[in-house]
């Protein structure tokens, strides 16, 4: 896995915590 997939699934991830 890339890093930068890594950073994006992690931004997506917490994006969604803030959204809640």
């Amino acid at each position: 896995m890339d890093d930068a997939v890594k950073v994006n699934i992690a931004s997506m991830f917490l994006t969604d915590i803030v959204l809640l």
